[in-house]
């Protein structure tokens, strides 16, 4: 640490700086003293209160957290939550969920259109294992029931597929 502080001041001494501070008089060496300090004191300080509000900020977030999980497990039994199918969806639209899943299996399908109470959905070339994998998300993790499946090759690893959902 000393020798640290022994190369700041060597290199502070042989700064052009240092050698314009050493031509200030007497008055004006303490003015660029005095203005230093205040700035260094500005910076400390508002260091210091902007860890401080953050604390704050952090412990009101902690105890509105602890209040939500003290109702939720005070309100536990009154819900009732639902075994599997169709419960990840209760407030989504199911165009939306086949859309994004579909996206996030590295393809769009080609149409989604409303029939009654679900969705029909159309798939054109493909890949097998990208449609299956996808049909497959939308039963277990978005509980989306697949009423029929029409699967066509159009070529080698690649189909046009016709789904209905619910």
């Amino acid at each position: 640490m000393a020798r640290l502080v022994d190369t700041l001041l060597s290199n502070w001494r042989a700064s052009p700086a240092a050698r314009r501070y050493q031509g200030l008089s007497g008055r004006e060496r303490a003015l660029v003293n005095v203005l230093v300090a205040a700035v260094v004191i500005a910076g400390v300080y508002s260091l210091v209160a902007s860890l401080v509000d953050f604390r704050q900020l952090a412990v009101t977030r902690y105890l509105e957290e602890e209040t939500d999980l003290g109702w939720m497990q005070d309100n536990r039994g009154k819900v009732s939550v639902g075994q599997g199918q169709g419960t990840a969806r209760s407030d989504t639209l199911l165009s939306t969920v086949v859309r994004t899943t579909a996206i996030e299996f590295g393809f769009q399908p080609r149409r989604t259109q409303t029939e009654g109470d679900g969705v029909g959905v159309r798939i054109e070339a493909e890949a097998f294992d990208k449609v299956l994998r996808w049909a497959y998300a939308l039963e277990t993790r978005h509980g989306v029931e697949i009423t029929n499946a029409d699967i066509d090759v159009h070529s080698p690893g690649r189909v046009n597929a016709r789904f209905s959902l619910r």
